[in-house]
């Protein structure tokens, strides 16, 4: 209910964003770092999803798992967030 209130007032800049995060995961040439990383953690909290599908990992508890899970050899960082509230939650 709520984001049909908010969805249609976001800015262009917003949607604009948005669709460029397809297109980096088309064609990984053509993407920022900060699409890359993003794409990263999610793949990561996919990661954290499956190995615990009924309970998840514990409110809050990706960056504390991040490290565990993290496949990019330490590339991204340490105790790295999520940057999705969609995948946070899963």
């Amino acid at each position: 209910m709520t984001a049909a209130l908010i969805l249609p007032v976001l800015a262009d800049e917003y949607w604009t964003r948005m669709q460029t995060i397809n297109s980096a995961a088309n064609d990984p040439e053509e993407t920022d770092g900060s699409i890359r990383g993003r794409l990263h953690f999610w793949e990561v909290a996919l990661l954290m999803a499956s190995d615990h599908p009924l309970t998840g990992i514990r409110h809050n508890a990706y960056s504390h798992f991040f490290n565990r899970y993290d496949f990019s050899g330490g590339e991204s960082g340490k105790d790295r967030a999520v940057h999705s509230s969609r995948f946070g939650v899963l």
